[in-house]
Order: structure tokens, then sequence, then C-alpha cells
């Protein structure tokens, strides 16, 4: 089983992916690093708690159902796309977790007809939970062994671009900040996420 739980989408210039149980109803969960520009407002949310998954996602790859609060991706190769466009800018922010650790990842601008990662991916735990990494186009901008998904634990995710520009944090923590090699045409998407 891998699950995300709670999507809430900024946008406008960016774009969001938060936990269900927010920071006002939990002091336990902290709020992660990068404010906001004031620019930026809701433009979708989804708490999975309706027994299917929202119209807005459209799944390409495996199996993809909600179950106990949490959108389920069953795979290998699973993916489902967000079908919300948030411009050149955007910000992508969730929980996940997974009993099987393989492939949390997220990709951000990518094109509708996508069947599998692109645009700008963000990888967390690929290649049999191996690496950990950022790629846009056919460019790798960063990997890393480290972290790695342990079973069963909550991971809290930032995907981040502004423009050219790309953050990724992983539990509060700045693992990549960089410019994208070039600036592509932007894709009509918003985000999808990726399992295998």
């Amino acid at each position: 089983m891998r699950a995300l739980n709670y999507l809430g989408v900024v946008g406008g210039t960016c774009a969001s992916v938060l936990s269900r149980t927010r920071a006002s109803e939990d002091p336990s969960v902290q709020l992660l690093p990068g404010k906001l520009p004031p620019q930026a407002e809701l433009v979708f949310e989804d708490g999975f708690d309706k027994p299917e998954l929202d119209p807005a996602w459209r799944v390409k790859l495996g199996r993809w159902s909600v179950v106990d609060g949490a959108m389920e991706g069953r795979g290998p190769d699973a993916f489902v796309l967000l079908q919300r466009d948030a411009g050149s800018s955007m910000r992508l922010e969730y929980t996940a977790w997974s009993d099987e650790p393989c492939d949390l990842s997220a990709c951000l601008d990518l094109d509708a007809t996508a069947v599998r990662p692109s645009g700008l991916f963000f990888q967390f735990g690929g290649m049999h939970n191996k690496t950990t990494g950022v790629s846009y186009a056919n460019a790798r901008l960063w990997d890393n062994a480290e972290p790695v998904i342990q079973p069963g634990v909550k991971y809290r995710v930032v995907c981040e671009r502004w423009g050219l520009f790309v953050r990724y944090f992983i539990d509060g923590r700045l693992l990549y900040h960089g410019v994208t090699p070039e600036r592509g045409q932007d894709g009509d998407v918003f985000a999808a996420f990726f399992i295998y």
C-alpha cells in the first residue's frame, strides 16, 4: 500500500498539497519551510473523504482509490494526474507513506497525455528505494542515496517550481535548490503522482 492523505492545491503563482491534519488542529504537525506569496490562492482541495476519487484525478496506470481517508495507489507502475493548471509557478505539498518502500514520487508541470513521469520529476525512493532526486526533461538536476523510504513512516514532501527555480524538501529538510537548465513549454496539468 502506498498512500497520500489530503490534497489542497494553491495556484495562481503556486500550488500545494497539505496533510489532512492541519497544523492548527494538531500541534505536532509543523509547517514546512518556504512562505507562500501573497497572490497564492487555493484552487483545489481533496480530503479523500468520499468513497471515490474526485473527477479532477485521472488514473493513467495502476489502481488508485480512496481508502480510510487517503488516496492509495497500487502498482507496479501506478500513475495518476491531477487535471488542474497552475501556471509556471506552483507548490505541491503532501504526506505520503508506504508499507512496501519504493517510489513515492511526484511531477509538476506536465502534459495531460503523459503516462509516465515527465515535466519536473521529484523522485523519492526510486530505483527500488536506492535514489531520491530531481529531473527535468532529459536532465538529472540532482540525486542522492538519502533519504530512503522506511516502511510505515509518514513523510512530508514539498515540491516547488517558481519559473526556472526549483526546490525540494522532505520532512522540512531542503534537499535541492537550483535552476532548470531551460524554460520549456508549460504543461497543461498541475501535478501527478507515481509509484513503482
